[in-house]
């Protein structure tokens, strides 16, 4: 690889010659000075007067020109040396191109200014190991520091680090070993370009910067593995990072040319083009807000749904049909597809038809409240449609348009104003451009209701964006809540804010869950943190979090491990026998959070099958309680109550309804699912979890995604009880019995071979026996008493009572389902009675006779 033929080394060693600092420090000397002898050529009379001999032999007035002059000249040799190397020299160089960078042999061509002073002074130690003093470099670099400090990274520790190793390295190699060295150096630095190439191709940047070169730093590699040691960093966290500064450095960039087209855009080209291009329209302007010039992402380098504004591009310049509806829930970026057409427009990048329109916002709501009836507001309307049509440069936008369109939606439930009539009879027109903003159920309940007006109409559906997409939109709100809270946030905690809202949060979209979670933590760490600038941690992301929305985020994050390693021994806590049905579930389990397989579905998901009783319902209990940490964070469905196949609207919703299934997951989507008794719903409900179960989401009937990704879902059926039974009573095993009652089930036609296949397991219950009896009633009994001793009441449990329980409930056909209908019956009415007749009182101890099931109080 050719390194000193790139011009942008020889750049380089013209600032190694004159560096910019040494220069942009004279440079401010001499203008002090020059202006230092203007005030004393103004002054020069007054300085005489009352220091004649100094002024009078040094200071005269040719003196005092001649220094000015002589440091103004100064001043101007080195202001254009900056501005010429600036706007220039340093700008020499090839843009990375759009082919594969592979095929090009000098990558070193590709480096931009910094980049390469960074590679040149790291190629000058040959006798050193490239990766490892590439990096020290790096971390001398004070430019990258706000990537350092993001990361939370301790980089005088990691140098000193790389310091003592470089001091182990030996200094005298032999020239041939200096040779080898340096082919070696030569080669990682190509793989090290290549990395750093493909990375500045991904995020669209010109050229290779420090930055991308920075990103292909792996802790996890040789030579970095005993640098870093038990520091927990990822590349891709530091890829984050640097390309966060990047996206800034872009940003301020972008910022200091005032003559770019942008940023004269922003104050003069808009208004031109109100005034020469487009038509007077006082009644528009004055119930409109100009987005162009009030857009708040004019600066922004981050573009949300990117494939959506070229969509949005698209219909606009149309002939005919030129009205764009974008559909989505609130949050997910709707108006920022808006912001970016207009930055587009602002910028000269959008199509030619577009890039002198006006984005106006209609304010209805003051249109409205300044009518006085709907006569008026008819009237107001139609000069407000027809000035827009006239200027042919406007691009109207209506946010909740469903307000106003549709005598279902608009008119009995917000505004009772119905513009569809007068809508409808400018929509054919060729300059009558709209932009409506509207939600699922907007749009399904109201809109689809006005024909007339959808058919005009090109919908565009606006989804929740990726992840990474959410992490960037963090990354740029956050420095201006920084500056104004005093709060610094590292980029792990944005990372952990992103995962928790993505996991528990459903019933808000992101990225305004995420931004809301944000803004919440600021606010609550600038009110108790006492230090002059607070810092939010990871870990006081989980607990401001688990104390708000109440749950133990810990359960599924650092104990997660040591839980699903136990999950066995935890769930046998609640749960007697069933040896191998437990086994089946924890191997599964580990297998889906281990992600040895992509996972694109839900966390699990299980069918159990056995007779009535045998634990299926408390096993699903047990697991809530294990994985999520709590068993209220169980969704249960009892199946028998979906019979009909219009039961099918109760579970999704309707235009009219939410769906009662998809509501519960949309608001607690890190939940159990538990689908009770399945094989007695109707067969088309069943189809309708075959998407869950395969994909992990659900359409509900207003056309929302419900995310069923961080769920478990278990489905129990009685089906097949009886040859369990028949199978455990001939000593059968269960293990190798399972095959066989899944083919009987599947002639049988209860279940299709589509819906068994999406499990990740066919567990199977046995059926109870008296001894599996006896333990259940001693843990019930245990729960009894717990409660009791709340009321500082204690309740002994004896070895004859549990027997006792446990042989009254015994029902081969119902297994353990009747014992706690038994213990209610025997044992807690009996209680309650003489708790309220006062017979036991707090601080007794009481006792029950087996053969009555009296209570007794204990004397001491």
């Amino acid at each position: 690889m050719k390194t000193e033929s790139a011009k942008i080394f020889k750049i380089a060693a013209i600032e190694k010659f004159l560096p910019l600092g040494v220069v942009g420090f004279f440079r401010e000397f001499f203008l002090l000075l020059f202006l230092t002898s203007l005030a004393l050529f103004f002054f020069s009379e007054m300085l005489v007067q009352t220091y004649v001999p100094f002024f009078e032999e040094y200071l005269t007035g040719e003196k005092i020109q001649s220094y000015a002059f002589f440091s103004f000249f100064l001043w101007g040799i080195c202001f254009l040396y900056t501005l010429f190397f600036n706007q220039s020299l340093r700008l020499i160089g090839r843009e990375i191109p759009k082919e594969d960078i592979f095929q090009k042999d000098n990558l070193m061509e590709f480096l931009d200014f910094e980049a390469a002073k960074i590679i040149k002074k790291t190629l000058a130690k040959k006798n050193l190991p490239f990766k490892l003093f590439l990096f020290s470099n790096l971390l001398k670099e004070r430019k990258l520091l706000f990537t350092y400090n993001r990361l939370f990274f301790p980089r005088l520790k990691i140098r000193r680090k790389l310091v003592d190793s470089q001091k182990k390295i030996r200094k005298y190699q032999t020239k041939e070993e200096r040779k080898i060295l340096f082919e070696e150096n030569l080669e990682e630095l190509k793989n090290i370009l290549f990395g750093a190439a493909e990375i500045a191709k991904k995020y669209e940047q010109k050229k290779i910067s420090i930055f991308s070169i920075l990103s292909t730093i792996n802790p996890k590699e040789d030579p970095f593995k005993e640098i870093f040691g038990s520091i927990e960093l990822k590349r891709e966290e530091i890829e984050e990072a640097a390309m966060w500064q990047g996206r800034i450095e872009k940003m301020l960039e972008g910022r200091k040319g005032f003559w770019k087209r942008e940023n004269l855009s922003r104050y003069f080209i808009t208004s031109m083009v109100q005034d020469f291009i487009g038509g007077y329209a006082i009644n528009l302007e004055q119930y409109s807000q100009n987005l162009l010039i009030m857009n708040p992402l004019i600066w922004s380098e981050v573009v949300l749904h990117q494939r959506k504004l070229r969509d949005l591009e698209d219909v606009l310049v149309r002939e005919n049909d030129n009205c764009a509806l974008l559909v989505g829930e609130v949050g997910v970026g709707r108006k920022s597809v808006v912001s970016n057409l207009c930055k587009n427009i602002l910028k000269n990048e959008s199509y030619d038809e577009l890039n002198y329109m006006r984005v106006l916002q209609l304010d209805m709501p003051a249109l409205i409240g300044s009518s006085q009836e709907g006569r008026g507001l008819e009237a107001r309307l139609k000069v407000i449609f027809n000035e827009a049509v006239k200027a042919k440069n406007v691009i109207l936008v209506i946010p909740q348009i469903h307000n106003y369109v549709g005598a279902e939606f608009g008119v009995e439930s917000v505004a009772k104003v119905d513009i569809t009539p007068i809508l409808s009879q400018y929509l054919s027109y060729p300059d009558f451009r709209i932009i409506g903003i509207t939600t699922y159920r907007g749009f399904h309940q109201s809109i689809e209701n006005a024909q007339e007006v959808l058919s005009k109409f090109t919908k565009i559906e606006i989804k929740a964006p990726a992840i990474s997409e959410n992490l960037k939109v963090l990354e740029e709100r956050i420095l201006e809540k920084e500056a104004r809270t005093k709060v610094f946030v590292p980029l792990p905690t944005i990372r952990e804010i992103v995962k928790l809202c993505d996991y528990y949060i459903g019933d808000v979209s992101f990225p305004k869950k995420a931004i809301d979670l944000l803004d919440e933590l600021m606010i609550y760490e600038k009110a108790h943190s006492t230090k002059a600038r607070g810092v939010i941690l990871p870990e006081e992301v989980d607990t401001f979090f688990s104390h708000k929305f109440e749950i133990p985020v810990g359960a599924a994050g650092m104990e997660e491990k040591e839980m699903l390693l136990d999950l066995e021994n935890i769930i046998h806590r609640k749960l007697v026998d069933q040896e191998e049905a437990v086994k089946e579930i924890a191997n599964a389990l580990r297998r889906a959070r281990a992600e040895i397989r992509e996972r694109e579905r839900t966390i699990g998901n299980f069918l159990f099958l056995g007779p009535t009783g045998t634990g299926k319902t408390e096993t699903a209990k047990c697991l809530a309680e294990a994985y999520f940490g709590s068993r209220k964070r169980m969704i249960r469905l009892d199946m028998s109550e979906y019979q009909e196949i219009d039961s099918i609207k109760r579970l999704i919703g309707t235009t009219n309804q939410p769906g009662y299934f998809t509501t519960q997951v949309r608001e607690n989507p890190f939940s159990l699912v538990l689908l009770d008794e399945v094989e007695k719903a109707h067969p088309n409900i069943l189809n309708l979890f075959l998407q869950v179960l395969d994909e992990g989401s659900l359409t509900d009937g207003v056309g929302r995604k419900v995310d069923f990704r961080h769920t478990i879902i278990i489905v129990t059926s009685n089906a097949g009880a009886e040859y369990i039974r028949e199978a455990v009573a001939q000593g059968s095993s269960l293990k190798n019995f399972k095959d066989i009652l899944v083919d009987n089930l599947l002639k049988r036609g209860l279940f299709r071979p589509e819906f068994i296949n999406r499990f990740d397991a066919v567990v199977l219950y046995k059926p109870l026996s008296k001894e599996d009896l006896v333990k259940i009633a001693e843990i019930m009994l245990k729960d009894l008493k717990k409660g009791l001793l709340k009321k500082d009441i204690e309740f002994l449990i004896t070895p004859e009572l549990t027997k006792k329980i446990a042989e009254i409930s015994f029902n081969p056909q119902f297994g353990a389902r009747e014992m706690r209908r038994v213990i209610q019956d025997k044992l807690e009415n009996n209680i309650a009675k003489v708790i309220l007749t006062g017979e036991i009182k707090e601080g007794d101890k009481m006792r029950v006779d087996v053969a009555t099931f009296k209570i007794a109080k204990l004397e001491e």
